[in-house]
């Protein structure tokens, strides 16, 4: 291996590395084996799971990829052993682009879209990932792998509705989108791949607003979502977001509010009323 090769080995491997830690934690809470036990379903968003990974290019060195996606599989495997016995698991994807939430806002994920287009992202996925979890799926019991009609929190959500009776459920991803879905689903717990969230304790993670869970909807149209670039209201940050649903709950419920009347036309971006 020549000394130019060398050191693109040397920076895939190095990114190789963090993928893997972040893929790790994604699924497995701090090390804790415990910690899904009081769950009775989980729902693992693979979009997200994975999504960090494809933030960055994927290893040209064929060994790095092989790498990749053995990797990916065995904490897969490693997850679907530890917990099928005792828990339903739904792995849920999409890798596309979200009609639902791009018709309401244009720019919704867009960065991340733009990925989808790649072509050797999509090898990767299509014909390295997608086969052997379908094939895994088949040999573990209580696993069902669904490709999403369009989002995979549209998929999600839907499943919840239709498992309602359920005591403990619990979504596994790093999208700050699905905090929204605890306004619907008071029982519901996320995994975000630091803390497991739930309708008491999501008051106290970093960066949460001190609201009423109900309201995050709300919030988040006010302020916006990086992560999934949608931008709110020009000059409203975390702290006026909260100041405004906190001194006119039913104004923004309602949405009579002058100010969050100005994006009352993005709200089932937050909101789910119509998917």
């Amino acid at each position: 291996m020549d000394e130019d090769r060398k050191i693109l080995f040397d920076k895939e491997r190095g990114q190789l590395d963090l993928s893997k830690k972040l893929i790790y934690s994604g699924l497995f809470y701090d090390g804790d084996n415990t910690a899904f036990d009081e769950f009775d379903k989980a729902y693992i968003d693979l979009d997200s799971v994975v999504s960090r990974v494809l933030d960055y290019d994927l290893p040209t060195f064929k060994t790095l990829s092989n790498e990749l996606v053995h990797f990916i599989m065995d904490v897969l495997k490693d997850f679907f052993i530890m917990h099928g016995d005792t828990m339903q698991i739904y792995v849920v994807y999409s890798f596309d682009k979200s009609k639902i939430f791009t018709s309401v806002y244009p720019d919704w994920n867009k960065k991340r879209y733009e990925r989808y287009k790649n072509a050797r992202i999509m090898q990767f996925l299509n014909t390295a990932l997608i086969p052997r979890l379908a094939k895994l799926g088949n040999t573990v019991k209580n696993i069902e792998i669904i490709k999403a009609k369009d989002s995979p929190v549209v998929s999600i959500l839907k499943l919840l509705r239709m498992n309602a009776s359920d005591a403990n459920p619990v979504v596994i991803t790093r999208d700050p989108h699905y905090s929204c879905l605890i306004a619907h689903i008071p029982n519901l717990s996320i995994y975000n791949g630091k803390n497991v969230l739930n309708a008491i304790t999501l008051k106290d993670e970093k960066g949460y607003p001190n609201i009423h869970v109900a309201l995050l909807p709300q919030y988040f149209l006010l302020c916006g979502m990086k992560r999934n670039e949608y931008a709110g209201i020009k000059k409203i940050g975390p702290k006026t977001a909260e100041k405004i649903i906190n001194e006119d709950k039913l104004g923004v419920i309602n949405y009579t509010n002058d100010t969050i009347a100005e994006v009352a036309k993005y709200k089932n971006l937050f909101t789910f009323e119509e998917v």
